[in-house]
């Protein structure tokens, strides 16, 4: 009897997870019939054309012209007009002037002193930085335009126009050679600026009384004075030849009616009775 007990209170004592059924085997989906199966298409691989060469543009005579007449107006860096590092060219109407710059190098275009500036335009404004600045004051201010490249080997023109005249720069950038600054002379004005002052001088100069003229006179004529005419003698051959020596200077002067006038005079006197 006990080892019945004992039993049945092994039994109660099982615990509840081992009496769970084993598990059942994974069924298979089922689709629902409300969404149809959906086909999937795959894309063909794209075909990229292969890349085309550029046709090689022919340059028109014109074209060729205004190259022609870029390059000979273009006037580059010389070492004669360098003052330490500032490049000073002779300015002239219609001339392109050559400035070299470099990357993380600024370059600077300095101005007349008291010439005020327009506007600036340059042709490549995304890979160039351009601005200006003014140093001094009163009739010494000047203005300088700075220019600086993003990278090397770019290439563009600019344009400043001003209150006295227009600039025109070609403009190309190189790894690490760049000019510091760039200026020009002026002749024209340097030449009128003389006149004015040669001007001036000769207002401020005082008049002089019977001051003689700064022309040259015409050169005239002398003529000697006509001498007196000789005393008649009685001999005719001695009149003839005082009378031929008292015209002499008649003769080189080409009056030579004198001459005629006394030889007169000595045949009169000969043949009046004595």
């Amino acid at each position: 009897m006990n080892r019945i007990l004992l039993a049945a209170s092994a039994l109660v004592a099982v615990p509840a997870f081992a009496q769970t059924s084993p598990p059942q085997p994974p069924q298979a989906a089922t689709a629902s019939p409300s969404s149809p199966p959906v086909a999937t298409t795959i894309a063909p691989p794209s075909v990229v054309p292969p890349p085309v060469a550029p046709r090689r543009h022919k340059p028109s005579p014109a074209e060729l012209r205004v190259r022609t007449a870029n390059a000979k107006a273009t006037q580059e860096p010389a070492a004669p007009a360098f003052v330490n590092a500032v490049q000073v060219y002779p300015y002239g109407e219609g001339v392109l002037y050559r400035l070299f710059a470099a990357p993380e190098r600024v370059s600077d275009i300095a101005l007349q002193p008291g010439e005020a500036i327009v506007s600036v335009a340059a042709g490549d404004t995304a890979r160039w930085t351009v601005g200006d600045t003014t140093s001094g004051s009163g009739e010494s201010r000047r203005v300088h335009i700075l220019v600086k490249p993003f990278a090397a080997g770019l290439s563009t023109n600019l344009v400043i126009t001003t209150d006295r005249r227009a600039y025109h720069l070609q403009l190309d950038s190189t790894p690490a050679t760049a000019m510091a600054a760039l200026s020009w002379t002026y002749p024209q004005d340097e030449m009128i600026a003389i006149r004015r002052q040669q001007a001036s001088a000769e207002a401020a100069r005082p008049l002089l009384r019977n001051h003689p003229p700064t022309h040259r006179q015409p050169r005239q004529r002398r003529i000697a004075a006509r001498p007196r005419p000789p005393r008649l003698l009685p001999q005719p051959h001695r009149n003839f030849r005082r009378a031929r020596r008292w015209s002499l200077p008649a003769r080189r002067a080409g009056r030579t009616s004198d001459l005629t006038a006394v030889l007169f005079r000595s045949v009169a006197a000969a043949a009046s009775p004595a």
